[in-house]
């Protein structure tokens, strides 16, 4: 699979979306992006300003910022191979779910979890698939990908409703 550098999409997304905050920026409904949420080891993860959604060429890809004090996390769906409505497992080759935590706008320190690393698993169901919405479920399991990254993330009750080709 053909992954983006992490810290420079991270900055794009951080930069556009200003710094820090007395709370989570995150809201149900993101203009122009649509919406995202999910647990994260059981805490809610809901997409704020600076998320991103694109679909070209068959590949569907969420970026979805949420920033919560000083503490910047952004979670990162990636499917390959979309045809339509359907079930994407993840894979090298199908795509993948990641999760990023720092303490900084410009991610230089993250963490990174990754749902293609040893002991990982995900999905993604696409349930509408049109030129100007996306729907669908996902979960994953994510173990470190770094040193910085401690334990593992489970990633349940995904929903999303994004536009793509967008940005919030």
């Amino acid at each position: 699979m053909n992954r983006l550098s992490a810290a420079p999409l991270l900055y794009a997304l951080l930069f556009s979306a200003g710094c820090g905050s007395d709370g989570p920026t995150a809201v149900n409904q993101v203009a122009g992006f649509g919406s995202l949420s999910a647990l994260v080891n059981s805490v809610a993860f809901t997409a704020g300003t600076g998320s991103t959604a694109g679909f070209g060429g068959n590949v569907l890809e969420i970026d979805a910022l949420m920033v919560v004090g000083g503490e910047y996390r952004l979670l990162q769906l990636e499917v390959q191979n979309v045809t339509g409505p359907g079930t994407y497992t993840f894979s090298p080759l199908a795509g993948a779910g990641i999760y990023y935590e720092a303490n900084n706008a410009d991610f230089d320190d993250e963490a990174v979890w990754d749902s293609l690393e040893p002991g990982g698993s995900g999905q993604v169901v696409i349930t509408l698939s049109t030129a100007s919405r996306l729907e669908g479920t996902f979960s994953f399991v994510a173990p470190p990908e770094n040193a910085k990254a401690t334990g593992t993330k489970t990633v349940t009750n995904g929903v999303f409703s994004v536009i793509p080709n967008s940005g919030g």
